[in-house]
């Protein structure tokens, strides 16, 4: 995801990754190897900090995060942190969110306030405070309710409402339940696939998704959702991806195999794709993979985009997206014209 996402919708004290998506240097490559390092790395996101003009510059929001401690015999004597604008071109994921019922410890009240500890309970939080120089620390307790209103604006606009469930029967497949959640969000069910339309900043909106939330409708929180799949215009477009989407498991629906020399692979937490040594020739050159493995997060794209019949619509159009953010080099190699500013993220 973007610096911008996990500045509109991930809490503070989540464990947050960065990668540029280019290989690790070997170690005998000093320069190089400090370079990929100050693009490829993870912390935990300890202040958000909004636009700002200094003077006629306008300064963008951006994220920090703090990246480890360096001292001795308990002393830490210099604290690493880290600054990416919102307009950032890394790639972020969050590895971790904040456990529910710890405590955030920051510095001052205020929406651009910096986490200074992350305490298991209140009582730890206290204790910790009593011998740090934190004069106006404030304590901020994690709850279900709290990581859902990270993402709800401070107009208290976004309050929960009656549940609304109904079904729309797709043809050829159970159906899709549209609902409302506990805390006012637009959700859906299809299958064990959970979506969901969270409010973020400035009026805009990102589908989230989950999977087996094993509770009604009328409980689930933003909580429970925990991937992201892109910027919705509006409640139309939020049930217009969960009918693509049910379309898709439709017309996957059994299938195990996709062909001779493609295979699919999944196990826990993760899973990819692999192809023959054959098949693998046919894959672009840019997106090819040594060995044939392609992993799910994003360089599955390439088999899609090389055996276009064997995956449906739904998959070609996220293989066209993934592709297009990721590799735009490759992107613009295979359409044979360039992007424009703001095309690919």
């Amino acid at each position: 995801m973007s610096a911008q996402l996990i500045y509109d919708l991930v809490p503070l004290a989540s464990i947050v990754t960065y990668s540029d998506g280019s290989p690790r240097p070997p170690e005998r490559h000093r320069k190089k190897l400090a370079a990929w390092e100050n693009r490829n790395g993870g912390g935990r996101l300890v202040r958000k900090q909004a636009e700002a003009r200094v003077g006629s510059t306008t300064l963008p929001a951006s994220i920090t995060l703090h990246k480890g401690d360096y001292g001795s015999q308990g002393t830490i004597v210099l604290r690493v942190h880290q600054s990416f604008s919102v307009n950032s071109d890394l790639k972020f994921s969050v590895k971790q969110r904040p456990a529910i019922g710890s405590v955030l410890v920051l510095d001052r009240a205020g929406e651009d306030a910096e986490l200074v500890h992350l305490a298991a309970n209140r009582a730890a939080a206290e204790e910790w405070l009593t011998r740090h120089g934190y004069p106006n620390a404030v304590f901020q307790q994690v709850t279900a309710e709290t990581v859902a209103a990270d993402t709800v604006e401070g107009d208290g606009s976004m309050t929960a409402r009656t549940s609304e469930t109904h079904v729309v029967e797709t043809p050829g497949f159970p159906g899709v339940s549209f609902g409302r959640s506990a805390d006012g969000l637009c959700v859906a069910l299809v299958g064990e696939h959970a979506f969901a339309m969270a409010p973020a900043r400035d009026g805009r909106h990102y589908l989230v998704t989950g999977w087996r939330i094993r509770r009604p409708m009328a409980e689930w929180t933003r909580s429970d959702f925990y991937g992201h799949a892109g910027e919705l215009a509006d409640e139309a477009a939020f049930r217009a991806h969960v009918e693509q989407n049910a379309l898709h498991q439709q017309q996957r629906a059994g299938a195990t195999v996709y062909a001779e020399g493609v295979a699919a692979h999944s196990r826990a937490g993760h899973g990819g794709f692999h192809l023959s040594a054959e098949r693998n020739r046919k894959v672009h050159d840019m997106l090819r993979a040594n060995g044939g493995w392609y992993e799910e997060d994003c360089h599955w794209a390439a088999v899609p985009q090389a055996f276009p019949q064997l995956f449906t619509d739904f998959e070609k159009a996220c293989a066209e997206t993934t592709i297009r953010d990721w590799y735009p080099d490759a992107w613009e190699a295979i359409h044979g014209r360039m992007l424009e500013p703001g095309q690919s993220y």
